[in-house]
């Protein structure tokens, strides 16, 4: 029995576990060959370039075109025909899911691939600098608006916030989940192009706090990563809990760590093509130790936690 009918009779079983409707959306392409376009958010860059890596080196008779955007950007990519799946930190909203079902006649796949984190980043001079939940929220209002007033801090100076876009995940995050649908007030925030300009600038900056996705500053696979790591410090929180905690994906799968967000993919087709394959792949075996290397908690196997006693 030959590997290529190996891999599609185990693609082909898979699209049964996971609801697929062949009678839908017949496309040319395959799960392990073909060419398609995909959108993901951007926070989740170092995690999806590695699976596409791996991916291709794989089958290289398939060819997936990734754009990286904000997820604001994402989102309203789902109803481009030219976009086959959409990888972000939620799903589209009930309006658009049903716009999709009026045209297309079926819903979209809907799967979580692994737990992510937001995570905030200070310049290497802060050494170990721990900031509480409500400490947090203060600074996002901008009720704190200098390191000084923080209970913990080394360094004084005006804190300047820092976001990857005003269209992010984080944004988004930060909007819904932690000030409940109030505005961010803090005078000194700002937003850059990009994650890569947000580590920069803390890197170069004192008084920067960075907001961004937990896999630019834990996956062991980005060269880039590790480089940024050499002058960037995590921040530690705290919040309902008597320890503070660094954003490890152990700490997140305990939910230790507060700021946790979801890595939503939201693949389009109504047949076997090459995204239900992609998909499949990262809900594997290798695509969740990638994602587990990458410092974020995998869907489908849980990381152990060590606790280490005095």
């Amino acid at each position: 029995m030959s590997k290529s009918y190996i891999v599609n009779l185990i693609f082909i079983i898979s699209s049964f576990l996971f609801g697929c409707d062949d009678s839908k959306a017949k496309y040319s392409d395959t799960p392990t060959s073909g060419k398609i376009k995909i959108v993901a958010d951007e926070s989740y860059q170092p995690i999806i370039d590695s699976e596409l890596q791996v991916f291709h080196s794989q089958y290289p008779d398939a060819k997936i075109e990734v754009t990286y955007k904000p997820a604001i950007d994402v989102l309203n990519s789902f109803l481009d025909d030219s976009v086959r799946m959409i990888i972000t930190s939620r799903y589209p909203d009930t309006n658009q899911l049903e716009e999709f079902k009026r045209v297309k006649g079926y819903m979209p796949q809907r799967n979580i691939i692994g737990k992510d984190a937001l995570a905030i980043v200070a310049h290497s001079a802060h050494g170990t600098l721990k900031i509480t939940d409500d400490e947090l929220k203060q600074i996002l209002l901008g009720k704190i608006t200098k390191f000084e007033q923080l209970e913990n801090s080394k360094i004084s100076g005006t804190i300047k916030l820092v976001f990857n876009s005003d269209k992010s995940s984080e944004i988004l995050y930060v909007q819904d989940s932690l000030l409940s649908g109030q505005p961010i007030g803090n005078p000194s925030v700002f937003a850059t192009k990009n994650n890569v300009a947000v580590m920069d600038y803390v890197a170069q900056n004192k008084e920067a706090l960075g907001i961004v996705g937990v896999s630019w500053v834990s996956d062991e696979y980005s060269d880039q990563v590790q480089k940024f790591k050499e002058s960037v410090t995590l921040v530690q929180i705290k919040k309902d809990k008597a320890h503070y905690y660094e954003p490890h994906l152990g700490y997140i799968a305990t939910h230790d760590y507060p700021y946790r967000k979801y890595i939503c993919v939201t693949n389009k087709e109504g047949s076997m093509g090459l995204g239900r394959g992609f998909l499949q792949f990262m809900s594997g075996d290798i695509g969740q130790k990638i994602i587990m290397k990458a410092g974020v908690v995998p869907a489908f196997a849980q990381p152990r936690v060590l606790s280490v006693q005095d």
